[in-house]
């Protein structure tokens, strides 16, 4: 797993086939070697979103982020099999393509990390 392949599954992110092509792609892999979840940016909401956003001042920002969207999918999966929602043997990989297709800057925002934290996500890399 590397950041090169969460750069080609932001490509594939379809907010800009909606019409939505004003903000950038963001594609997220989080994988501990045996399971991967993948999940973009979207314009959907999340209460998780919402709840992380205001603790961290940031309440404007209540769209899910990829970052979210992939821990929720893991949390979900490891409760459909009886297993607290430790994410910690994971690692997270983050990107964020512009409009001409090149990675730019994806440190995941501050409600994101307060997220990761809850979450037990240590482990993150992203494009820079």
């Amino acid at each position: 797993m590397s950041l090169e392949r969460a750069v080609k599954h932001a490509l594939k992110n379809p907010i800009e086939a909606k019409g939505r092509s004003s903000i950038s792609r963001f594609g997220a892999i989080l994988t501990d070697g045996f399971s991967t979840y993948y999940g973009w940016n979207t314009y959907r909401t999340h209460p998780l979103q919402a709840r992380f956003a205001a603790q961290t001042g940031t309440p404007e920002k209540i769209h899910i982020h990829a970052e979210l969207s992939v821990c929720i999918q893991a949390a979900k999966a490891s409760l459909k099999y009886g297993k607290k929602s430790d994410l910690s043997g994971f690692k997270l990989y983050v990107a964020r393509v512009l409009a001409n297709g090149k990675p730019a800057m994806a440190k995941p925002c501050e409600s994101c990390m307060a997220a990761l934290l809850e979450f037990g996500v240590s482990s993150v890399e992203y494009t820079e």
